[in-house]
């Protein structure tokens, strides 16, 4: 079990950047559970592209919404923050095996832990993850729903990223 050495740095840390998340996500809400030992904090919700915030309906959380359950690991903010899908929206079985950005633990790959992400400014690394996690949902919705051709750019995983030099050592 992963514990924290200063939750409190680790809770300053988390408050402040869920500040700047929710002003592209605003449907998300934090979650701090009370307990006598420390717990990650977790966030849920609907996320959306930022575009369509304005355009809020039922109907638009059903045909574009991604209601997700994220967390954020003690190790924050070196580690970067896991994505669920909650209602399992996404259809991983229904897509070739290239275009499953999922982890066994059923959390969405939205990036490559020791790549890309880590180009990004501290700040705006959550949000980016945000906005992969919805960019690969309506991606396979599109893929399985309508048929469309996948667009999304992609990233190699596991022995092809090693190959194609993604992963820094």
């Amino acid at each position: 079990m992963e514990i924290v050495k200063d939750y409190n740095l680790y809770q300053k840390r988390v408050l402040q950047d869920f500040q700047r998340v929710r002003r592209f996500f605003p449907f998300l809400i934090l979650t701090i559970l009370p307990s006598k030992l420390p717990s990650e904090i977790i966030f849920t919700g609907y996320i959306l592209k930022p575009e369509m915030n304005s355009l809020v309906s039922v109907g638009v959380f059903e045909k574009y919404g991604l209601r997700i359950k994220g967390v954020y690991p003690f190790a924050f903010p070196e580690k970067s923050v896991k994505v669920y899908d909650v209602d399992a929206k996404i259809s991983w079985e229904l897509l070739p095996p290239e275009y499953r950005h999922c982890y066994s633990d059923g959390s969405i790959c939205t990036h490559h832990p020791d790549a890309e992400i880590n180009a990004k400014p501290e700040q705006d690394r959550t949000i980016a993850v945000l906005f992969s996690a919805w960019q690969l949902y309506y991606q396979a919705k599109l893929y399985i729903e309508d048929g469309k051709k996948w667009v999304l750019k992609d990233l190699p995983h596991g022995n092809q990223a090693n190959k194609v030099g993604w992963i820094k050592k």
